[in-house]
């Protein structure tokens, strides 16, 4: 959009009333419109050539805005919700300086273009002031040879709002568990005799903190795909030692043992370290939650063709209910709001690591996951 001429002039025409009556009429000559219409949940409707609504469904016809009941037809989209901008000029909706920034009218240009699109759009209501958060959706529709635009707006207001609290909160809690972690490191060093005992224990749960928060942080980048894949080389004896040292302290291994299986085959290759280390630490938690008093949770690797393998090893089998379950995201046997342990090690691995992770389990052999990488992967986003 060439901001030196913008608005260019065919954004500011309109349709008279008349036109906009035939085009409404010529729509509703497909069969029961409003029928399918009318139960989507979003704010759908239909846009002329100079985008303006001439078919709306029910949510959309029941807006109010601007202290009127109802959406009348030929309305643009931004006058219709109610933007603050829509009347700062006498032209409307699409004719301002700022709409040249409005992800809705990108996404409808597309569409009246005769490509299907979605774009986001953030704005502010007129009279309440109240921000408003909005995926676009549309698609070009042709009806007797005539050319419209189907707009769907989906309101993601609560979904950007509870991005940006997790984010924050994340962001907070982070800096100070990395505090903590800091001053429990010079405690150590000056403790002494039991007091120094008690300094490792407060490390060892400060290290564990920050793991935890860091895993979130990591967990909530991979879901909005904003995670990045730094490749170092790596050694698989090493980034397993590593791991389990990570978890000896931890509530979970208390009465239980870590150990490499023997046969185990020290492999290297290239990946994310962080990211392989993330998803064996919930290989090897969700071992240990399995596990009972005096058990083994054995880890091992191999190289398979060109790949590397992770193994971890418990003698508990997994129960029929939790098989088909296992790495769904709403899914625990661990209470409300937990269980994202295995769900994190597939879309870890399945979306940025070009892995597999798959589970063996009988009530002779008790339980293993497996994870499958390929010997060398590159940086990516």
């Amino acid at each position: 959009m060439d901001t030196g001429t913008f608005p260019p002039p065919e954004l500011l025409a309109r349709a008279p009333k008349p036109e906009i009556a035939r085009c409404a009429a010529l729509l509703q000559k497909i069969t029961r419109t409003a029928e399918f219409i009318d139960p989507i949940p979003d704010l759908y409707m239909v846009l002329n050539q100079t985008r303006q609504i001439i078919l709306a469904n029910r949510r959309l016809r029941g807006l109010l805005k601007h202290d009127r009941a109802g959406i009348e037809l030929g309305l643009r989209p931004g006058e219709a919700i109610g933007c603050i901008h829509a009347g700062e000029n006498e032209s409307g909706c699409g004719a301002t300086s700022f709409c040249m920034y409005c992800g809705a009218l990108r996404a409808i240009l597309s569409g009246l273009m005769g490509n299907t699109d979605a774009q986001e759009c953030r704005l502010t209501l007129k009279g309440t002031g109240e921000a408003m958060d909005l995926k676009v959706f549309t698609h070009p529709l042709s009806v007797e040879q005539e050319r419209f635009t189907i707009c769907v707006l989906q309101d993601i207001s609560d979904q950007k709002r509870r991005e940006a609290l997790e984010s924050t909160f994340l962001h907070d809690i982070s800096n100070t568990a990395t505090s903590i972690y800091g001053m429990s490191w010079l405690l150590q060093d000056g403790a002494e005799g039991q007091n120094r005992e008690f300094a490792s224990s407060v490390l060892r749960s400060a290290r564990l903190l920050a793991n935890e928060i860091k895993a979130q942080q990591e967990l909530a980048a991979a879901e909005h795909k904003k995670l990045d894949v730094n490749p170092d080389k790596i050694s698989a004896h090493e980034l397993m030692k590593e791991v389990m040292s990570l978890y000896q302290g931890h509530d979970l291994s208390r009465g239980k043992t870590m150990a490499l299986a023997p046969g185990s085959q020290d492999v290297e290759f290239q990946s994310d370290p962080t990211l392989i280390t993330r998803v064996l630490g919930n290989m090897i938690k969700n071992a240990l939650e399995a596990s009972g008093s005096g058990d083994t949770v054995a880890l091992s690797s191999a190289q398979e063709n060109e790949t590397v393998e992770f193994r971890v090893h418990n003698s508990k089998p997994m129960p029929e209910t939790v098989k088909k379950q296992v790495f769904s995201r709403s899914f625990s046997t661990k209470g409300r709001g937990r269980g994202l342990g295995t769900y994190s090690m597939r879309l870890l691995s399945e979306r940025y690591l070009q892995g597999k992770v798959s589970f063996e389990t009988s009530p002779s052999a008790g339980t293993t996951f497996i994870a499958r990488y390929p010997l060398r992967i590159e940086r990516t986003r």
